[in-house]
């Protein structure tokens, strides 16, 4: 069993986490789902992340409350070198690609690398696949994705942002596994004031117009 130690009243731990893929796969809808409960056939503005969208959500583990930082960032190749700066200090990845879209499955080895290079070493990685709901569209099939995450010994999750399908599982599978990792050692989860305070509006914080 996994525990964070609170050494002060109050004090809040901080677990900062990247959502990443392609453009038009679904990762603010998913987002938009876990933190407001806002299924994607009623999100008033469906248009791609311009830059980067930060969301938060303060859980409870052990009566210890925990923050999450979530950074939502573009899919566009021209926000690449932008998007990069935010994988710095993240503990916890969900890398997406739509089951309906075979690019966005084959860009998957690109963003790990990313990952990589740029992330925490012992970052927790999930690969997510969205659109659940419309697995008559789909252009990846089951084998496939078996195949990869066996070969890069990665888990997979498959969710909807339409129905809620898997949403509240992924995000407590990917925790779970990163207190896991605190607790033997191999990340670090940092008490909120360690690192800097960005405002708690569930707003586009770092969009580029």
């Amino acid at each position: 069993m996994y525990t964070i130690k609170n050494k002060k009243k109050n004090e809040e731990y901080l677990i900062k986490i990247i959502v990443i893929g392609e453009s038009n796969i679904g990762k603010t809808s998913l987002t938009n789902y876990y933190i407001k409960r806002t299924p994607v056939d009623i999100i008033q503005n469906n248009s791609p992340t311009i830059g980067i969208e930060f969301f938060s959500k303060i859980i409870n583990i052990d009566n210890i409350p925990i923050k999450l930082h979530i950074w939502d960032t573009a899919g566009q190749e021209k926000f690449k070198s932008i998007t990069k700066a935010y994988y710095r200090e993240a503990i916890g990845a969900l890398l997406c690609f739509s089951i309906t879209n075979k690019h966005s499955f084959l860009s998957i080895p690109s963003y790990i690398n990313d990952i990589r290079e740029y992330c925490d070493y012992n970052v927790q990685l999930i690969i997510v696949g969205t659109f659940n709901d419309e697995c008559d569209k789909r252009e990846v099939t089951e084998k496939e994705i078996t195949k990869f995450c066996e070969a890069y010994d990665l888990i997979y999750v498959e969710i909807s942002s339409k129905t809620g399908h898997n949403i509240d599982k992924l995000f407590k599978l990917l925790i779970d596994k990163i207190l896991i990792k605190h607790k033997n050692g191999l990340i670090n989860i940092k008490r909120s004031y360690d690192l800097v305070t960005i405002p708690d509006n569930n707003k586009n914080c770092c969009n580029i117009s």
